[in-house]
């Protein structure tokens, strides 16, 4: 139920910056989710078509793009992707680590008139 929030939250965002530049209409908005964000893509998607019924997002298509979760290791400091659920450092083999990436959500870019 969060996304419903966040949807909100992204067409506030988005309507304030558009009314600065002036923008007649919205065709698309492409969004960076990370995998730690805890956002479902659907559900985001669902809410936001919703809620941006009478408004200059209407009828907009939203395209997601994953963002991986990133970590830097404490032993090495390698920065390296968290993949297949390998959380060992591919150069030290330490499993001590900060995460850096993977919990964003971020509007990329937007086409608009």
């Amino acid at each position: 139920m969060h996304e419903a929030t966040v949807a909100r939250n992204i067409i506030e965002v988005i309507e304030s910056e558009i009314s600065i530049a002036n923008c007649k209409k919205i065709y698309s908005v492409k969004l960076r989710i990370g995998e730690l964000s805890g956002i479902y893509p659907e559900s985001l998607e669902y809410y936001f078509y919703e809620l941006s019924k009478n408004t200059i997002l209407e009828n907009a298509k939203l395209y997601f793009e994953k963002a991986p979760i990133k970590v830097k290791c404490t032993a090495c400091s390698a920065e390296f992707e968290i993949q297949n659920l390998d959380y060992d450092c591919p150069n030290c083999k330490s499993s001590q680590y900060h995460i850096i990436g993977g919990d964003e959500l971020e509007i990329i870019n937007m086409e608009v008139e």
